[in-house]
């Protein structure tokens, strides 16, 4: 650490949300008349807990202050991985992510754990 007296850690001792998070390489299916490298044709996508992040045609921030986010994005990104694994050893078989666009809303001044 770099706690000093100079310069304290004021690290929350409460903590409001947890998120676990597990970042991989997965794979998406090629689209239609493309050449794709992955596995059995398939396209490598990189996901954090198996969701890879698709652009939106807005800034998420604008659309959340201006309140048009619908459509935009999806307030429910997951906190933890959704099929669990053996994360330090083999990768599971079913390497296929989604895709979309979601995120976690978090109320102003919330005290976060991240894994």
């Amino acid at each position: 650490s770099l706690d000093s007296a100079q310069f304290p850690a004021n690290v929350p001792q409460k903590v409001d949300k947890h998120f676990f998070f597990t970042i991989s390489l997965g794979t998406n299916p090629c689209q239609q008349n493309q050449t794709c490298q992955g596995p059995n044709g398939t396209m490598f996508a990189a996901s954090v807990n198996n969701v890879s992040f698709t652009t939106p045609t807005t800034a998420l921030l604008q659309s959340h202050f201006t309140g048009q986010s619908n459509g935009v994005y999806a307030p429910y990104f997951p906190s933890s991985p959704l099929h669990p694994f053996n994360y330090t050893g083999n990768p599971p078989n079913n390497t296929m992510v989604s895709n979309g666009t979601k995120v976690v809303v978090l109320p102003f001044n919330t005290s976060v754990e991240l894994v």
